[in-house]
């Protein structure tokens, strides 16, 4: 099973702190949304809330249930991942640390790490909306997701 970091940069204007998110993903891209098989894991990065802007939060980990077969329009994309209820987990993004030491840490399957702070992070998300995760990046965040208090 797969392992993807997906970047949610709207969640609090789209979600207004609404608490837990339902367990889906929508993108734009063709790629990462044929990419994605049943049991593969999403997790989703988020910028922390207003004025921390330079920080970040790991709001969940979606598994993946079933994709959509045919795109439609919705404001966060046309290509759609059903998540299972059941496995996905959510974490309550205003009681943890910044999230950026342990994205300094991940390799991906790239062997690119990400090599910028603050905003810019984002940034290395936004090309392919998406980036694959290595083996040792899912155990990272196993551990890390572990420690936080989580929302469902």
């Amino acid at each position: 099973m797969a392992g993807y970091m997906v970047y949610w940069r709207t969640y609090w204007s789209d979600t207004d702190g609404e608490f837990p998110p339902p367990a889906f993903w929508s993108t734009d891209s063709q790629v990462f949304h044929s990419k994605v098989n049943p049991g593969d894991r999403i997790w989703i990065l988020i910028p922390a809330q207003h004025p921390m802007h330079d920080q970040w939060r790991l709001l969940g980990r979606v598994y993946a249930k079933e994709r959509e077969p045919e795109p439609r329009s919705s404001r966060w994309g046309r290509y759609h991942i059903a998540g299972d209820p059941e496995r996905s987990t959510f974490y309550d993004p205003a009681r943890q640390p910044d999230f950026t030491a342990i994205l300094l840490l991940l390799q991906f399957e790239s062997q690119t790490p990400i090599r910028v702070i603050g905003p810019q992070i984002g940034k290395s998300f936004q090309s392919h909306g998406h980036r694959t995760l290595s083996d040792r990046d899912i155990v990272l965040l196993e551990e890390y997701g572990a420690a936080l208090e989580r929302i469902r």
